[in-house]
């Protein structure tokens, strides 16, 4: 990773970035012996390339960061002809992302983003599969008492592109709605207590399926859940 910054004024930042990442194939891509995507224990690890231009404005009660970026992308691993292999023509993609934090009082505060991203399929001329254009949060926090918050959030996902193969519509997006209450150092020192509710208004979530199936698989809808945890210093 090169980063370089530039620091023109106290409140206003320029990041510019190269990554190189990489993912190996999992076990499942390398050995599966699924006769609708058999494994392949010859894949190669996939690479990212990414350019990124980020500018931050931040002052006490206001943080703004909006960011550009240009990936390349090569042995990407995907099912063709029923086995896992490397896609060697490659691959790119690129967009944009907006990040806004607003604290109006002591005990609030604001914050969303939103992104774009258009994949680009060198060798079909299409998005690569799973691919999502649009995405967006929003959440607000509230500080009920000295060790109490209270958070909603409110994740927007666009639909999502199919294989190139697919004659399918694309995965269509939702919108969920999830609500935590914490409370901090509540029974002991460092322990922590979180409970609230995923999906509040139950929306319909699907996520894409498998090689062999016809329908999308449903996610739970509403959920009520608790965690504790302790931390230990």
């Amino acid at each position: 990773m090169v980063s370089l910054l530039y620091k023109p004024h106290k409140q206003h930042i320029l990041k510019l970035q190269i990554t190189k990442a990489f993912r190996p194939p999992t076990f499942v891509e390398m050995y599966a012996l699924n006769p609708g995507a058999m494994g392949n224990s010859s894949l190669h690890p996939e690479t990212i390339n990414t350019l990124e231009f980020q500018y931050i404005y931040k002052t006490t009660p206001f943080t703004a960061k909006a960011m550009t970026f240009y990936s390349l992308i090569d042995n990407l691993i995907i099912i063709e002809k029923n086995a896992y292999l490397n896609k060697t023509d490659g691959a790119s993609s690129k967009g944009a992302e907006l990040e806004l934090e607003f604290r109006p009082l002591d005990k609030l505060t604001l914050d969303g983003n939103i992104s774009y991203a258009y994949t680009h399929d060198n060798q079909t001329g299409k998005e690569l599969t799973e691919a999502t254009r649009w995405l967006g949060n929003v959440g607000v926090t509230y500080q009920l008492t000295s060790i109490m918050y209270l958070n909603l959030q409110d994740r927007y996902v666009g639909p999502t592109a199919r294989g190139t193969t697919s004659t399918a519509a694309p995965l269509k997006g939702y919108n969920v709605i999830n609500m935590t209450l914490s409370a901090e150092n509540i029974l002991a020192k460092c322990v922590t207590i979180r409970a609230g509710i995923k999906n509040i208004f139950d929306s319909d979530v699907r996520t894409m399926s498998s090689i062999g199936y016809s329908e999308d698989y449903r996610q739970p809808g509403r959920q009520w859940w608790i965690s504790l945890y302790k931390k230990f210093d």
